[in-house]
């Protein structure tokens, strides 16, 4: 069957439910989302100037790209979730020039959440990361020391990635987005949409995406969530050592891989820490870190139209 080309791209940010939205738009039966997470595909045109690294999920020919799109079955809707698209600000023009009538969906959660939320899951992800504190995030954040395997203090290199302070300023990276697609082709959604009121904010997509918006979706649960370990060996040794003890055990006893999986996000969730970082983060601090995005908060709500001004005055306390 000849390959489809995608007309929709969620382009973003990182820990605003991308995850979870793709997934939910995969089941409408309209619409098509590659099987293969964050191809970012248009991060490799004009010569990369971020110096993205290939990985094996990532797709830089074209036609490996357009493979990702094959029996999509004549759905309507066609698309691809890479949530550094919006950060990547020369995916623009590459995303216009390759589908000028595509249409882009982007999720916006308050910068300072989002930046924690990104700093709990490279601590999650890496047994060497052990210090969560409030300050050590205040530390980090402020220093943008989360930048991967970058040299962080090198603002010039071109391979430097903002993972935390410099991936929130929504207004400046949109900006490029507005300049180049329609503004009736974006949709711009805000994080709270989905926590309040997740089957109201996908009836608005699938209504932008000009699709049966009353198709039941199955399933509306959280995906990717971060997880904050009370015991950080036991959440180590289930989850990023495959040679662990714990998980031969587990494969040896249960024998059946689904169960195993089962199991082991289990006693995940029972390993769960009740409170994180991300509780109650003083208020001192908070304001301190949202005072780096007021001009850019004010100029995101004048480009959108949507008014994020409150995430000025409020105190991040989310899960």
């Amino acid at each position: 069957m000849e390959n489809a080309f995608p007309n929709f791209f969620l382009i973003g940010p990182p820990k605003c439910a991308t995850t979870a939205v793709s997934h939910y738009l995969s089941q409408h039966p309209d619409i098509f989302i590659s099987k293969v997470k964050e191809p970012n595909y248009f991060i490799y045109s004009n010569n990369n100037p971020y110096g993205w690294p290939e990985r094996g999920h990532t797709t830089t020919t074209k036609s490996g790209y357009l493979q990702l799109f094959r029996n999509t079955d004549n759905c309507k809707v066609i698309g691809e979730a890479s949530p550094y698209y919006i950060y990547c600000n020369h995916c623009a023009e590459a995303m216009y020039a390759f589908a000028p009538n595509g249409k882009l969906l982007t999720i916006l959660r308050n910068p300072v959440e989002r930046a924690m939320s990104m700093y709990m899951y490279w601590h999650q992800n890496d047994p060497t990361c052990n210090n969560t504190s409030h300050e050590s995030f205040r530390k980090d954040f402020l220093n943008e020391r989360l930048v991967s395997d970058y040299n962080a203090e090198d603002k010039d290199n071109k391979n430097t990635i903002g993972w935390l302070k410099d991936m929130g300023f929504y207004g400046r990276q949109l900006q490029k987005y507005f300049s180049v697609f329609p503004e009736n082709q974006i949709c711009v959604l805000r994080y709270e949409d989905l926590t309040n009121d997740i089957v109201g904010t996908l009836r608005r997509i699938f209504q932008f995406l000009d699709v049966d918006p009353d198709v039941p979706i199955p399933g509306l649960d959280r995906k990717n969530v971060t997880i904050e370990p009370q015991n950080r060996r036991l959440y180590n040794w289930l989850n990023l050592n495959q040679t662990s003890p714990v998980r031969k055990v587990l494969k040896t006893i249960l024998g059946n891989v689904p169960l195993a999986h089962h199991t082991r996000q289990t006693i995940n969730r029972l390993n769960k820490r009740s409170r994180s970082i991300k509780n109650n983060l003083p208020f001192d601090i908070y304001n301190e870190l949202i005072e780096c995005y007021r001009s850019d908060i004010h100029e995101l709500s004048s480009l959108t139209r949507i008014d994020f001004t409150d995430w000025l005055s409020e105190q991040v306390a989310a899960a």
